[in-house]
């Protein structure tokens, strides 16, 4: 028994005889005049007390030994890799939010905050590699699982700091490359660092409900339905009932509550009635995610359709009068089986016919505006100025609408001056010139874009086509911003027919109502006016590349990887465009507003513009793109995408337990489910790491220093009463 006194011990003998030889004395002399058990426990009284006060003396001690906490580590590794957003807890609550509970700064008693207070602690988090945690909260990281390498990692970070006693680990246990999870616990093993196991996830709950979508028309055409087929996969232990939602843009198509066997699927069809040609990006969604339901990345699926116009394209004609222009362009279309023309024409104040439809209207006083509800049914409208004047308001907007939402094609022809300013801008010309009895002139043509496929036939070829003698013809003195000439005098190179983009749609002017001339010229003028016509109206009416194209449209992202905004423009001659300002705003997941972002134009691109931003959450979003032309136009456009954790991380997210659990028995660690985490206090360390030694003196304590009163002051008590002095 160590001692820990400045008494020499002799001395301390010395006195320990001294105090016998006085207890035997005192004791043989009362032994005779006091009662026999009295005297022995006067006897037993002395001696407890002299050898507690010789204690007292020697001030004793017995060592502990524990480690020493300013000499160790202990690592904290979270599991951050793209497999913790399932969402296989209680509640609902995804892997990651657990450990973002554990892992809180502001939660004072969590499992963080418990190890903190005992050991040194050092925080790591871990996905295709070894990562250092923010002080923030946690999202999951990009990358394949690597767990066996991670730890293998800190173990080589460790050689060079002072001893890794213990290390916790938070995981799911999903490892998907690297070294296996076995072969680094028993590295761990032969160096004795014990491996204290969370495990977070569950093996018997949850599953995965995810939507496909696909379009079942073949060939999709405007205004006829388009079939899109979602088909439901249920990995779910039992049968689910849910919504899935189909959707184009903002626009819900429908919605259908169906109910999906367990480990089966199920197909739901929805249609849609396309009102233009062109892209369309249509998705479908579940709307009411089950509990449990492991993998929301194929929660929401994208289909892309090109919806042309039909192979019989509809024209319509306006006119104020009955001309020989419309009576001759019906019998060069009437030729040929590709084209429907229909024509309201004013044949006097309060009288319309109405030519080519398949009904007559009801109404007898109908007139344009009758018509006006049937330009989306039309791929071109040939419209005479002064039409647009006669125009009343819903059939303005009607017009404007054609252009912009249904990208349709409109050849206005007669004098300019009919249109009224706010109209103006349909037009592709800003200044003419009026020529009332011109002299007959050759006539030049572009081979772009309207004829570009005919460059080198008739049209070209001698004679030209030519501005008809002592016909009242409009030329071209100022074209808009984005105007191109695609017909034009040799002489003086005055525009006749010029073209531009407005909105969606495509808009040319003609400067002639005189073209029928041509076909009766000769032979060769018959065919030019008959190729030229159908050209023109099929460029017009056909469409082409969109003014925007909008490569994110109906993709899936990888959430916390970098989005591409990228934009490629066309201005309304039909050009890329180099000088546009274009922005770009994100509404997030929950419905907010991101900031909004200038795109850069590309200098090895002409008419593409960058960008970037960023998603960290699986969800639905949207972009909405502003582009702003020179000449004031505005083109508004919206982007639907999807933020998912993808790749092989993804394709099977079911909890490792057992794996878990033996990288923790083979290291010599302990086991806990993510449920119990709040017992963890104490963790297995390593046997080899320092160890801090603490004397504990047996008298130096108040309970001692009581007893020692206690035995003295009985002795007293004990004398009195016996009538001792």
């Amino acid at each position: 028994m160590p001692i820990d006194t400045p008494i020499p011990p002799i001395a301390i003998a010395l006195i320990g005889l001294g105090l016998a030889a006085l207890i035997l004395w005192s004791a043989r002399r009362q032994r005779a005049h006091l009662p026999a058990r009295t005297w022995l426990g006067l006897l037993l009284l002395r001696i407890l007390t002299a050898a507690a006060f010789i204690l007292l003396l020697l001030n004793p001690y017995h060592t502990l030994r524990h480690p020493d906490p300013e000499e160790f580590r202990v690592a904290l590794l979270a599991d951050v890799s793209g497999s913790m957003h399932a969402k296989d807890l209680a509640d609902g609550l995804s892997r990651i939010d657990f450990l973002n509970t554990q892992l809180s700064p502001q939660n004072p008693e969590n499992l963080q905050a418990r190890l903190e207070a005992l050991y040194q602690l050092d925080r790591y988090g871990l996905s295709d590699k070894l990562l250092s945690l923010p002080t923030g909260e946690l999202q999951v990281e990009s990358g394949l699982t690597a767990l066996g390498d991670a730890l293998e990692a800190l173990r080589a970070e460790s050689a060079h700091r002072s001893p890794l006693a213990a290390v916790v680990l938070l995981s799911d246990g999903i490892s998907l490359q690297g070294e296996p999870l076995l072969e680094a616990a028993r590295h761990y093993r032969q160096a004795d660092i014990p491996v204290t196991v969370v495990g977070i996830g569950n093996r018997h709950n949850g599953g995965d409900l995810g939507v496909s979508l696909a379009v079942a028309t073949a060939d999709p055409i405007v205004n006829q339905p388009v079939d899109l087929k979602a088909t439901l996969n249920n990995r779910f232990a039992q049968p689910l009932t849910t919504t899935v939602e189909f959707l184009e843009g903002d626009t819900l198509l429908g919605a259908r509550e169906v109910t999906v066997p367990a480990g089966e699927s199920l197909d739901v069809v929805e249609s849609s009635l396309p009102k233009r040609s062109g892209f369309h990006s249509y998705r479908a969604r579940i709307a009411n995610p089950p509990a449990g339901d492991r993998n929301q990345a194929n929660n929401i699926a994208f289909a892309t359709a090109d919806v042309s116009e039909p192979r019989v394209l509809k024209v319509l004609y306006l006119s104020n009068y009955l001309t020989d222009n419309y009576r001759f362009l019906r019998e060069a279309l009437r030729e040929d089986p590709d084209w429907e023309l229909n024509a309201v024409i004013r044949l006097s104040e309060d009288r319309f016919a109405f030519y080519g439809f398949e009904e007559e209207p009801e109404n007898p006083e109908a007139d344009f505006s009758e018509a006006s509800q049937v330009f989306y049914e039309h791929s071109v409208i040939i419209m005479e100025t002064s039409v647009v004047r006669d125009l009343d308001e819903p059939g303005r907007e009607a017009l404007e609408a054609f252009l912009t939402r249904r990208g349709g094609g409109v050849l206005f022809i007669g004098a300019p001056g009919n249109i009224t300013a706010d109209l103006r801008s349909l037009l592709p010309v800003r200044k003419t010139e009026t020529v009332e009895r011109p002299i007959q002139l050759a006539l030049e043509i572009e081979p772009e874009p309207v004829f570009t496929e005919l460059a080198g036939g008739t049209l070209f070829r001698p004679p030209p086509l030519f501005l008809p003698e002592g016909k009242t013809a409009f030329l071209a003195t100022e074209l808009s911003l984005g105007g191109r000439t695609v017909l034009s005098t040799r002489q003086g190179q005055h525009p006749l027919l010029s073209l531009h983009a407005y909105g969606g749609g495509r808009v040319a002017y003609l400067g002639s109502e005189a073209t029928w001339r041509w076909r009766m010229s000769s032979e060769h003028g018959l065919r030019q006016y008959a190729l030229f016509w159908r050209y023109l109206l099929g460029w017009l009416g056909t469409g082409g590349k969109p003014r925007l194209e909008l490569p994110l449209q109906g993709t899936l992202q990888a959430a916390g990887e970098p989005v591409p905004l990228d934009v490629e423009v066309r201005g309304a001659d039909f050009r890329p465009a180099e000088d546009a300002r274009i922005s770009a705003v994100l509404r997030l997941a929950d419905g907010s507003l991101g900031p909004s972002i200038n795109l850069v134009s590309d200098p090895t691109i002409p008419g593409r513009y960058r960008g970037t931003t960023t998603v960290n959450t699986p969800g639905e979003y949207r972009v909405d793109y502003r582009v702003h032309f020179p000449d004031g136009e505005v083109l508004e456009e919206q982007v639907w995408f999807a933020g998912a954790f993808l790749g092989q991380e993804n394709t099977d997210l079911v909890f490792r337990e057992r794996e878990l659990r033996d990288l923790a028995r083979i290291t010599g660690g302990d086991y806990y489910d993510w449920r119990d985490a709040d017992d963890l206090d104490q963790l297995p360390l390593s046997a080899s790491i320092p160890l801090r030694e603490e004397h504990l003196y047996w008298t130096r304590n108040a309970t001692f220093l009581l007893l020692l009163v206690a035995l003295a002051g009985s002795e007293w008590i004990l004398r009195r009463r016996i009538g001792l002095t």
